[in-house]
């Protein structure tokens, strides 16, 4: 599906949660963001979250997890031992969240080993970790690459997916576009991807460097640089791949000599 439909899903999914968590009857949804790296699933979380602030009139934040990159200590708390040494207590994670509200962003879940996946169940399925628990305006999103795509992913457990509503999604040039131009990424860039949609996202699994929607956000930095032309060519192709800095390129050329807007007009 677009980003855009898929953004449009998960601002619904969390504005009901907020809305309805303590109903007896609702059962809160908790969405699975899955698609290439790079397409934009974290940016779209941050995007909504600044949107949900701005419709409830308070800070609705962001408490970021990457999964991959933590253990099942990192995500379940460390287990200490009490006063006087008679059981173990396992204390609250640092990255929880203890006030306010917001979402709880659990990235690279299909990256993350299987016995932190284990342990972020019980974030996603109850809201908590053993005895510590979420506060009740905080809610959990997650996001992930797809299995076949080699970005170090693992399967997800059965008993996780059972909690997920799995959103797949696509890169899209006008959500792109219009990302682009709200950031104030380099025109040039998106006035390319219009001439040239087919470039905005290749994936290749063997490849060290294809284009995607985070790429060329980067790219729109990198044709400011201070760099002689072989230069510029080598940085951008080392960032979205021969093929496209090629074809980028020689787009550019044609691009600054072109006359602007006022001298048409004129």
């Amino acid at each position: 599906m677009k980003i855009s439909v898929a953004k449009e899903i998960v601002k619904e999914i969390l504005l009901q949660n907020l809305a309805n968590h303590k109903k007896a009857n609702y059962k809160i949804v908790v969405p699975y963001l899955v698609g290439l790296a790079g397409v934009g699933k974290t940016s779209i979380i941050y995007q909504i979250a600044e949107e949900i602030s701005e419709a409830i009139k308070e800070n609705f934040g962001v408490a970021e997890l990457p999964l991959a990159q933590h253990s099942e200590t990192d995500v379940a708390g460390w287990a200490l031992p009490n006063a006087d040494r008679s059981a173990m207590t396992r204390i609250r994670p640092d990255w929880m969240p203890t006030d306010g509200k917001g979402v709880v962003f659990l990235d690279e879940l299909a990256q993350a080993l299987t016995p932190v996946s284990n342990a972020a169940r019980q974030v996603v399925n109850e809201r908590r970790i053993n005895v510590h628990h979420m506060p009740e305006g905080w809610f959990v999103v997650a996001a992930g690459n797809r299995h076949g795509d080699r970005a170090g992913t693992n399967s997800i457990p059965t008993h996780m997916k059972d909690c997920l509503l799995f959103l797949e999604i696509e890169p899209e040039l006008e959500d792109t576009v219009r990302y682009f131009n709200k950031i104030g990424t380099d025109s040039r860039v998106s006035s390319y991807l219009r001439f040239r949609p087919d470039w905005l996202s290749k994936f290749e699994r063997d490849a060290d460097a294809c284009p995607s929607p985070r790429s060329w956000e980067r790219v729109g930095s990198i044709i400011n640089f201070s760099l002689g032309p072989l230069a510029m060519s080598e940085a951008i192709s080392g960032m979205v791949g021969k093929a496209a800095c090629v074809d980028f390129m020689t787009y550019l050329k044609s691009f600054a000599k072109m006359p602007t807007v006022d001298e048409v007009v004129k």
